[in-house]
């Protein structure tokens, strides 16, 4: 488990463009961050007298705000000894309810790499290199660049670099994805992207890396006694398993021609099934947990079969064509799956998942976004008799978390998936 509970009273500190602190005015406090979302904070602040609400507004947000980042920071904690550290977020809107005598108002900020990715130059230049050197350029010239600081993290690809990509007017983040919806067959291991951020102690920090490309974290173990309620790590839990995506996402196809070879590529030329066909055995280096056989689902079984039988059954996804100038430097069969190993991949986080509700955290591990979606956390379901025998027990990949602090305590939320317990792949 994370950092242990010291205190029945959680602090937050929350300031405003390096204003003065509001925590002690807090009503309700959200900070939530999911894989691939990057991480949002919404903090409602009672008001009395509207005195507060004035003082940003005056000082500089109404002078400043459309023109740069207004700056939000905070940090919760149970004391001064087990805090999540300082985390910084730029502010999107802000919001007033109440009546003339005072009442409350209500901010959202989002991660730094967030705001500026969403703004752009409605440029239609050429960049050159691969798709991490380009993924590299971008972020330099829309992320680190106007923002004055910054790190970045991107994962190694195998394709040319001295390929071609035009920027086609869009903004920095639709460029970005649209270019790593097609990519996951052209990173080292073939994995899926994940991009992610941080900004603790004022230092933002972005990582697009391919799953298998991160760092695996231990969270620890959160257990669920029923014979000591008062003892339990986890207050609640809730459970989802939605086994009708196997009719979707069992197995995805696609299909395309190449100009350069005049091969057609589809399920029926593909007799090796390892062009076009994207299924488990293909994607060997995705993260896993290792559990028992009665504690996740059964993979769907294998692809051979007769055409027309539930062996069979797939869902065809749109190839991007080919770059036909010869510049990704591959051949067409090497990176026309790209998109659906993409899809296949992501979708597996949604056969089986369950949310658990903990006392709020202040691991920095959890407090960070850029371990989702490889790190896990084991739940050590103890039922009467101490025999930790129910389904739900064992390890879980993370990929989410929310934490939420009122006037009355703090808990946190993390969202969990596991995979197939007899799919392929590397065991977390």
């Amino acid at each position: 488990m994370g950092e242990p509970k010291t205190s029945d009273h959680p602090y937050v500190t929350v300031n405003i463009d390096d204003g003065e602190d509001l925590g002690s005015w807090l009503v309700e406090f959200n900070w939530k961050s999911f894989i691939n979302e990057g991480y949002i904070v919404r903090c409602k602040i009672l008001d009395p007298q509207w005195h507060e609400l004035t003082k940003i507004a005056t000082k500089n947000y109404l002078q400043k705000a459309r023109k740069e980042p207004t700056k939000i920071t905070w940090e919760i904690g149970w004391d001064q000894e087990h805090t999540t550290g300082k985390h910084l977020g730029y502010l999107t809107n802000l919001q007033g309810d109440g009546k003339n005598s005072g009442g409350y108002f209500e901010f959202i900020a989002v991660d730094p790499p967030s705001f500026w990715l969403n703004g752009g130059d409605s440029s239609g230049k050429c960049y050159e290199g691969s798709t991490k050197q380009v993924i590299e350029k971008i972020l330099t010239e829309y992320f680190i660049n106007p923002n004055g600081s910054g790190k970045m993290e991107v994962s190694e690809t195998d394709d040319n670099k001295v390929n071609n990509w035009w920027m086609m007017r869009q903004d920095p983040k639709t460029f970005i994805s649209s270019i790593l919806e097609w990519s996951s067959s052209v990173t080292k291991q073939k994995t899926n992207w994940i991009v992610s951020s941080s900004a603790i102690d004022g230092n933002p920090v972005i990582w697009v890396k391919e799953q298998a490309d991160r760092k695996i974290i231990n969270y620890g173990t959160y257990i669920l006694d029923m014979n000591s309620p008062g003892q339990n790590d986890i207050l609640n839990f809730s459970f989802l398993s939605d086994n009708i995506i196997s009719l979707l996402q069992k197995q995805l196809i696609t299909q395309g021609i190449s100009t350069i070879s005049g091969k057609y590529l589809d399920r029926i030329t593909d007799n090796e099934r390892e062009q076009v066909h994207v299924y488990d055995e293909v994607t060997s280096a995705k993260i896993k947990t290792k559990i028992e056989e009665s504690r996740g689902f059964a993979k769907p079984e294998g692809v051979p079969g007769a055409v027309g039988t539930p062996h069979e059954w797939s869902t065809a996804i749109m190839a991007i064509p080919e770059n036909n100038s010869g510049d990704v430097g591959l051949q067409y069969s090497k990176y026309i799956d790209g998109r659906a190993r993409g899809k296949f991949l992501n979708m597996l986080r949604f056969v089986m998942r369950v949310k658990i509700r903990v006392f709020g955290e202040t691991s920095r591990e959890l407090a960070n976004s850029h371990n989702l979606g490889v790190s896990k956390l084991k739940i050590a379901w103890v039922i009467p008799g101490g025999e930790e025998v129910y389904f739900v027990d064992g390890d879980w990949l993370v990929y989410g978390f929310h934490h939420i602090m009122t006037r009355k305590g703090w808990h946190t939320d993390l969202y969990c998936y596991r995979l197939d317990h007899d799919c392929i792949g590397t065991n977390a």
